[in-house]
């Protein structure tokens, strides 16, 4: 019987899974229909304070702010022994940096000219790292999804807000002319895909160390308060 139920429950779990992959790369394949018309819409806003809010997310929600911060919280929430929110800070920090990491991996390859560059839309294949060819897929997408689906799972009250701000830099990085819409769909999809893996592999006890285990002013058992004890005892 409780094999059976582990067996459903699997199932359930690939189905999901399956789901979740196929969802993403419909929506990115159905963003490429849309890239010209969004990048015409764009190319004619030109307000000088949306253009500077933009470029600030850009900024600030780029991977290494991001890093700095969970990183801090990380290093609070150990010297306070509050595993979870240590767990969740680890766990969104590793997210935000492979989906950062993979996607810039992905756009050495792909190679597809950003909307800003004097060189012709188009794909351009295998390269050595040149930004005007770093257009798909955005790897600042991909960087913010990862965080905020990871937050998502971890905390769910934070999934509306996370799911603003992965738009939002989606915008800002449209609004600068660094990528295309499919571009930010597809870092978008990346993000959120591996948040969801790694969510899922690290157990809720982690990080494993006796540290969080201990309580703040409790007297802790050492081997000279054992032998304290057993003399007493004799």
């Amino acid at each position: 019987m409780s094999q059976n139920h582990s067996d459903s429950k699997n199932t359930r779990a690939r189905v999901v899974r399956l789901w979740l992959v196929a969802s993403a790369v419909v929506l990115v394949a159905t963003a490429f229909f849309f890239d010209n018309a969004v990048q015409a819409w764009f190319s004619k806003q030109h307000s000088h304070t949306m253009g500077t809010a933009a470029s600030a997310i850009s900024r600030w929600g780029d991977w290494p702010p991001l890093a700095a911060l969970f990183c801090s919280v990380f290093l609070i929430a150990t010297a306070c022994r509050f595993r979870k929110v240590a767990r969740t800070a680890l766990v969104v920090l590793l997210a935000s940096s492979l989906a950062g990491a993979g996607a810039s991996g992905v756009r050495l390859l792909t190679g597809r000219a950003r909307p800003s560059a004097k060189i012709g839309t188009g794909w351009y294949g295998p390269h050595s790292g040149s930004h005007k060819l770093s257009s798909f897929p955005s790897a600042h997408t991909a960087v913010v999804a990862g965080a905020a689906v990871a937050m998502g799972v971890l905390v769910p009250w934070t999934a509306i807000p996370g799911a603003i701000l992965v738009c939002l830099m989606a915008w800002a990085r449209m609004r600068t002319g660094s990528h295309h819409l499919s571009d930010v769909a597809a870092g978008a999809a990346l993000g959120g895909l591996i948040a969801l893996w790694l969510a899922s592999r690290i157990p809720a006890q982690w990080p494993p160390h006796r540290w969080y285990a201990a309580k703040k002013g409790a007297p802790q058992s050492t081997p000279e308060a054992k032998s304290l004890v057993a003399k007493s005892q004799v």
